[in-house]
């Protein structure tokens, strides 16, 4: 179930950065701002899956877990490295 509320979170976000970006005063603004609009409303319009290695789908809780456990060395690397001294 969680699963399926992150994905329809997901595609309103997307949605929203879609809407904002077609709704932008672009008219007059520079050819290469309004490719960046295009790319913007045509990439917001289809997912992505990051992956580690181009092998290994990574997960929001995959990259909050890492996030834990390099926080987690080095405050533990800081401790024992202070302690030494």
């Amino acid at each position: 179930m969680f699963n399926n509320s992150l994905h329809f979170f997901e595609l309103f976000q997307a949605e929203i950065v879609r809407e904002a970006a077609w709704g932008c005063d672009w008219q007059g603004t520079s050819v290469q701002f309004q490719r960046c609009l295009v790319f913007i409303i045509a990439t917001a319009n289809n997912g992505f899956t990051l992956t580690a290695g181009k092998f290994v789908p990574v997960s929001n809780s995959i990259m909050m877990n890492v996030r834990i456990l390099i926080v987690l060395s080095t405050v533990n690397l800081l401790h024992h490295g202070l302690s030494l001294r």
